[in-house]
């Protein structure tokens, strides 16, 4: 009887053992399963949230990007006309000096080109009646 009372006692013991131990096991695959969807659960969200925030700032990059265009053509377009006003101030200084230097500017070229061919053509003129009134005589 003291054999069957220990069988009993063990077997009582090795129960509890199996159950304690099947319990934790249970428990770490609970663990596990409730880590695995909590990182699924949180994975997406955190996969939106980047999402947004990634949309957002690829809008505050293009309005930046445009801001910026703008504020170049602006800057362009200043340049621009300080390079008129400062090249017209040279144009205007540089037909002073040849002024005053005594060379003449464009326009009195042209018409003293005009006045050369004007003169040109008389003194042709000239020379063909010479020619006539020579051969004639």
């Amino acid at each position: 009887m003291a054999n069957e009372q220990l069988r009993t006692q063990v077997k009582k013991q090795l129960d509890e053992v199996t159950s304690s131990v099947t319990d934790t096991a249970h428990q770490v695959f609970l663990a596990g399963l409730g880590a695995a969807a909590l990182s699924q659960e949180e994975g997406s969200r955190l996969f939106d949230r980047l999402v947004t925030r990634g949309r957002k700032v690829e809008t505050e990059g293009r309005k930046k990007v445009t801001q910026g265009k703008k504020q170049i053509t602006a800057a362009k377009k200043r340049a621009g006309k300080a390079i008129d006003r400062v090249q017209g101030e040279l144009d205007g200084r540089l037909a002073k000096v040849a002024s005053r230097l005594g060379i003449p500017n464009q326009d009195q070229i042209r018409l003293l080109t005009e006045r050369v061919a004007e003169l040109t053509r008389k003194v042709e003129g000239l020379q063909r009646a010479t020619a006539k009134a020579a051969h004639a005589g």
